[in-house]
């Protein structure tokens, strides 16, 4: 019986030492994305930590320990980081702005995942802040990543990420990073809080199931994300403080996109060089955004397991949704973006000016980040609807704890007192209901009515 049981624990919950079991990396999900080919040599641990967004609490942000010794972003670049962070936020607005005042056509063309047709559907933003701020994340993290990878001296880099950057990628992050614009910012009136939300946060459901980009499914869960938020005021406001009331939910503020924002501007010439980067001998993995995508399906809080593609394509879908946001703008934007010299889009011809790059980055099996996030989502959700239930049940040696889901687990004997709990909880909302108010027992004999 002991034999048996721990054979059991040895199927369900493969070893990690340094690699994932043979047995987890057979799957056809793992065939496809390839990550354990991508982040085999990759320290995954740091990797999960080097896409956090930057901490602006006046310490260095601590990334790990590499040849036995500390590698940390320092104050100044994790206030940098900030601020770009910001200008992405200014950015998103802007592209709501455009998304907002651009016709029918063009908007269902942009959803469409083929080249030959548009999508039924036109391309909406989402409805509700707190997915919005999630959404946005992705890129967040993204920039942070890479922008943080940069910072890295040349040698740790391959040592971390089991690859080194191509220099075409270093100089579009150098360019950046080191752009004189960023002299004069400072990130006024941003820290970082807590998100208890995100694990309950669903992505917004807007079409069918042939075509789907944005799921109706729960984000995995990740206690340590966090997210932006503005305090009601900008002096002693403590990360305890901060998480507390509706802050947590609080967007930054909408700017006015006529306003010249070079900031935003310099952003949006990265995001675009990383979505119509091209694949390294027709390798996926070899651009950024793919590969930061191959990053977050890294589970947490070390990186040991890989995300099933329920909980990964949620990832997907953001970064898709962001993604074509970022070709909208850069494309045909309402307003001009004069810092980086693109000018507003024409009176005429906006989808003429559009289908060239939507045929060559923008739709399934083109060899671009986004065809390779559409592939991945389609065939990510048709494993999903196949691969049955997400987790299975377990039952202990003395059939008395249930458990599920790898860390879940129920004991009878709470079991046996959910009916008390509930009752108690039912008797504690009624006499909040009626104000603590009880009836008198009635004084008229009650006599049944039933007749033998």
């Amino acid at each position: 019986m002991e034999e048996r049981g721990r054979l059991d624990d040895q199927q369900y919950s493969p070893s990690f030492s340094g690699t994932l079991g043979k047995k987890e990396l057979l799957t056809n999900w793992m065939r496809r994305t390839r990550w354990d080919e991508t982040l085999s040599q990759a320290r995954r641990d740091m990797l999960l930590t080097l896409s956090e967004v930057p901490l602006t609490t006046g310490q260095p942000f601590w990334i790990g320990i590499h040849d036995g010794e500390q590698i940390r972003s320092s104050v100044k670049d994790e206030r940098k980081l900030a601020i770009i962070v910001q200008a992405l936020d200014r950015l998103f607005d802007r592209c709501a702005d455009t998304v907002m005042h651009t016709d029918v056509s063009v908007r269902r063309w942009l959803r469409g995942r083929f080249p030959d047709r548009p999508y039924k559907a036109t391309f909406e933003l989402v409805m509700r802040s707190a997915s919005e701020s999630q959404y946005r994340k992705e890129f967040k993290r993204c920039l942070c990543f890479w922008l943080r990878v940069l910072q890295l001296p040349k040698f740790v880099v391959p040592s971390i990420l089991g690859r080194g950057l191509s220099e075409p990628q270093h100089e579009m992050l150098e360019q950046l990073w080191s752009d004189p614009i960023w002299k004069d910012q400072s990130p006024a009136g941003l820290f970082r809080v807590e998100d208890d939300e995100e694990g309950r946060v669903e992505e917004e459901d807007s079409e069918d199931e042939d075509e789907s980009d944005y799921e109706d499914s729960g984000d995995t869960k990740d206690d340590e994300e966090k997210i932006y938020a503005w305090p009601e005021q900008e002096s002693g406001c403590s990360d305890e403080e901060s998480t507390t009331g509706d802050q947590s939910s609080t967007l930054l503020t909408h700017q006015d996109t006529r306003v010249d924002d070079p900031c935003s501007d310099v952003v949006l010439e990265l995001c675009y060089s990383m979505a119509i980067e091209d694949f390294e001998d027709g390798t996926a993995s070899s651009s950024l955004l793919v590969y930061f995508s191959a990053a977050r399906g890294l589970s947490r809080p070390t990186g040991d397991e890989y995300l099933r593609p329920h909980q990964f394509t949620p990832v997907l879908s953001r970064l898709i949704y962001c993604t074509r946001l970022i070709f909208l703008e850069m494309t045909l934007p309402r307003f001009p973006h004069r810092y980086a010299g693109i000018p507003a889009r024409p009176s005429y011809g906006h989808l003429r000016k559009l289908m060239p790059v939507r045929t060559e980055k923008m739709c399934d099996g083109t060899m671009s980040p986004l065809g390779e996030f559409l592939s991945l989502l389609s065939y990510g959700r048709a494993l999903s609807r196949s691969e049955g239930p997400v987790y299975h049940f377990y039952w202990s040696e003395d059939d008395q704890v249930l458990s599920w889901d790898g860390c879940l687990h129920l004991a009878m004997a709470s079991f046996r007192g959910l009916a008390r709990e509930a009752l108690r909880q039912a008797t504690m909302q009624s006499q909040r209901l009626m104000y603590d108010w009880e009836p008198a027992d009635p004084t008229v004999p009650i006599t049944p009515r039933i007749r033998s």
